[in-house]
């Protein structure tokens, strides 16, 4: 959350004209408040080396300047609720012999998605599914025809060709 968050201003502003270390420090604290992890501003400064009575200040000052500058935007989408959903379906729906072992694979993709700008530029629908299909194709594990059968529906085998190529054109 912190790190989208923070990334999420700086494609927003490119310029920031504070202290980048301020606004970080008020990005942490107000994840805390955006994932309901309750904890006062006198816990969290308690953390701060230096003035803690002026870091309280200046978080609070700048908390609502950042949410004006996120637009209010506070919730960041990850792509592990659709992910369930998606193993939930191929369990279900497709051919594949335990989709379960799928998972810890998907789940170590899905972190390192934190360390890109992919939440921000992608649907996190959209990366659970590449992310399923990678893990999919390193266990030699085919699922096309769940995502053109299933996913695409009755137009499925259609629009693979021209998938394939966007995908490989990028």
């Amino acid at each position: 959350m912190v790190t989208k968050t923070s990334r999420r201003l700086k494609v927003s502003f490119a310029t920031i004209q504070t202290d980048l270390h301020l606004v970080t420090v008020t990005c942490v604290y107000l994840a805390c408040k955006v994932e309901e992890f309750n904890v006062s501003i006198a816990q969290f400064v308690s953390n701060i080396r230096g003035d803690r009575e002026k870091a309280s200040n200046i978080i609070l000052n700048n908390e609502l300047l950042l949410m004006q500058q996120l637009n209010y935007n506070l919730t960041i989408h990850n792509p592990f609720r659709p992910m369930e959903g998606l193993l939930i379906d191929i369990k279900t729906r497709s051919s594949l012999k335990d989709p379960e072992r799928l998972r810890c694979s998907v789940e170590e993709l899905l972190e390192r998605t934190f360390q890109t700008d992919a939440c921000l530029l992608y649907a996190p629908s959209q990366i659970a599914l590449a992310a399923i299909l990678h893990s999919a194709s390193r266990l030699q594990e085919n699922l096309d025809s769940y995502v053109t059968g299933t996913l695409f529906g009755q137009h499925g085998a259609d629009k693979l060709p021209n998938l394939i190529e966007c995908v490989r054109s990028k």
